[in-house]
């Protein structure tokens, strides 16, 4: 049973739904989900996130050993559909934290064309000191799922985008410094470029459908696009929820490795994190 009084509550937000995830012994049983009801009216974008976080905790009373939440607390992960990415390349060696953040913000404004002050940032600078990641969640989703949080009397312990914490919970500490990470959630893919412990780029594609064909050439194509050298030979780890991925050619299976899903967000698990992550 999930032991709401001594482990937190793990949940994913996505555009369309919010999942609870129940764990026992480390195992995943009978997920939650509560569909995401698109908001009447003048309401804000992401208030049916937050209702459906509000509806979803109720329904956890009969998987759990008592039904009391007052001291209940949260890690949610939010889909990297909701998440902006970038790689900012900038010498962050004697930059404060709060000018590093004011860079970044721009710099995502420039690239994405949006207002910058309506994003949460959180920069995390790469191993030389010459260039960050940068993790930008929009403000009013940040809010909806504090507020929520705290309307059903539970702490938001945790608040962290999905490729982050795939990224510190399966790869962070991975002896291979080059490869391509892609993390399919539907039709939704993200991929991110490492390069000598470093990462070059980062971003979020639409596959066409949901088999390892079509993976592949979206990870080819992103790799031609960013002049990855010799990418045909970059190791591949990937991270996807349908079963069709594992029917992979015999002769591309050395380059591509499937990673093990983390049933539970890497702070939880105890991992060093390493990537621009919680924004709670």
């Amino acid at each position: 049973m999930l032991r709401l009084w001594n482990k937190p509550v793990q949940m994913v937000v996505e555009p369309h739904q919010v999942t609870a995830l129940m764990l026992k012994a480390g195992q995943r049983q009978d997920d939650v989900i509560v569909p995401v009801t698109k908001p009447e009216g003048a309401a804000g974008a992401y208030d049916g996130i937050g209702q459906a976080i509000r509806d979803i905790l109720p329904l956890l009373t009969s998987r759990a050993e008592r039904s009391a939440y007052g001291t209940c607390r949260l890690n949610v992960e939010v889909a990297d559909t909701l998440v902006h990415y970038d790689v900012l390349k900038v010498d962050a060696r004697r930059l404060p934290p709060a000018e590093l953040d004011h860079l970044a913000a721009l710099g995502m404004a420039d690239t994405l064309g949006i207002d910058s002050s309506s994003l949460v940032m959180r920069c995390s600078v790469q191993l030389d000191g010459l260039s960050a990641v940068v993790c930008g969640m929009p403000a009013a989703l940040s809010d909806a799922i504090k507020l929520a949080s705290d309307d059903a009397g539970c702490r938001l312990n945790r608040l962290e985008p999905a490729f982050a914490a795939f990224w510190n919970g399966s790869f962070a500490h991975s002896k291979n410094s080059s490869a391509l990470l892609a993390r399919l959630r539907g039709s939704s893919l993200m991929l991110g470029w490492l390069q000598d412990g470093k990462w070059q780029a980062l971003a979020t594609e639409r596959l066409s459908r949901n088999d390892w064909a079509a993976l592949s050439d979206s990870c080819d194509a992103f790799c031609r696009r960013l002049c990855v050298p010799d990418h045909s030979g970059l190791p591949i780890y990937f991270d996807a929820d349908i079963a069709d991925i594992a029917d992979i050619p015999t002769a591309a299976r050395n380059r591509w490795q499937r990673l093990a899903p983390q049933p539970e967000m890497a702070a939880a698990a105890g991992a060093v994190p390493d990537f621009a992550s919680n924004v709670a």
